[in-house]
């Protein structure tokens, strides 16, 4: 009998020795999207005999590969104040500072932590957090390593180590779901067709959505449709003889984009765009008394595209998230507060 999509169990843990597995457990198993999946291939070799035919000689597997994406919704994981996904916004970003810690984040407080802004606060020193927040790991920081695991059917299984985030994708659209995509790499891979499914975790809460944000672009409230943040690692694959695969995979770069649409209104954006004007960028999602954030210190547009929607003129923005020299502020912040 053929195996329905729908029995699929993914599980993602954060290694503690890269591209050795962890033991997974049912508090790893995570609720994604019917859109996600781990591939496992092998890379062969063409050999190149002489022999007494036109057949090539048969190619040899030498080289075990993994990828896959893991989508979600955005919502609270039902731990915390975690983001649904945790350890793959931790893998992706690189640092998590968890609520109740210095360093930790308010959403939608000025710097002074007092009055109400278009920012996420990030707490200083003796301060106590309320949020848990992801940003990027630095030059010196190791890269986060993550084992997954598939389970299909009633008994089989994929397991993968030395998986990196190569890729984050935030999407709001209006009046929807707002979700998040992870795109995986791996180092290899082992299969089961014999293994002991886990239950997943069951979550309740609900996700963010589109229709109940806040859209700030350079300190103006702004009424923006279809608001795209991707965040696109660089990966290092380090090889070696003693490995059936990839020795390691390291992160070796970051780079930050993303674009979003509002009513044309005047050339202003364009302007922007001409003078190379730096702006900052703050998006708040609430469901409940929930409030998921996104803040970006410093960015630049780079391209400005005006067209016509049923006789409405807009325009679509395109930006890219440059480090500020005249700051220490992280160049991009994503933080949930679950009171």
């Amino acid at each position: 009998m053929a195996i329905l999509d729908k029995s699929r169990v993914l599980a993602a843990k954060i290694e503690g020795t890269f591209n050795v597995a962890e033991t997974l457990t049912a508090a790893d198993t995570v609720q994604v999207k019917g859109s996600s999946k781990l591939d496992a291939k092998m890379d062969s070799v063409e050999r190149a005999v002489i022999t007494d035919s036109l057949l090539k000689t048969a190619p040899i597997n030498v080289r075990e590969n993994t990828s896959g994406n893991l989508d979600f919704e955005l919502m609270p994981s039902g731990t915390g104040d975690d983001i649904l996904g945790d350890v793959l916004w931790e893998a992706g970003f690189g640092v998590k500072n968890p609520s109740g810690q210095d360093s930790g984040f308010f959403v939608g407080y000025s710097d002074a932590g007092t009055t109400s802004a278009n920012e996420i606060y990030e707490a200083q020193s003796g301060d106590i957090g309320t949020a848990t927040g992801y940003t990027l790991s630095g030059t010196t920081d190791a890269t986060k390593s993550l084992t997954l695991k598939q389970f299909i059917g009633t008994n089989k299984s994929l397991e993968t180590t030395g998986n990196v985030v190569s890729a984050v994708d935030i999407s709001i659209p209006t009046a929807d779901v707002a979700t998040v995509s992870f795109s995986v790499e791996g180092c290899g891979f082992t299969t089961n067709n014999a293994d002991t499914k886990l239950t997943p975790a069951c979550v309740t809460a609900l996700p963010y959505l589109g229709k109940s944000a806040v859209f700030s672009f350079d300190n103006n409230t702004l009424s923006a449709t279809d608001v795209s943040i991707k965040i696109a690692n660089t990966i290092y694959n380090e090889e070696g003889i003693t490995s059936a695969g990839y020795t390691s995979k390291q992160i070796t770069g970051k780079d930050i984009t993303g674009s979003f649409t509002i009513l044309f209104e005047d050339y202003s954006m364009l302007t922007k765009l001409q003078n190379n004007v730096s702006g900052s960028l703050y998006i708040e999602l609430n469901q409940g008394t929930n409030k998921f954030g996104i803040y970006i210190p410093a960015l630049k547009l780079t391209s400005f595209g005006a067209s016509s929607n049923n006789g409405v003129m807009t325009q679509q923005v395109d930006f890219a998230v440059v480090y500020d020299c005249s700051t220490t502020t992280e160049p991009i912040i994503v933080a949930q507060e679950v009171a």
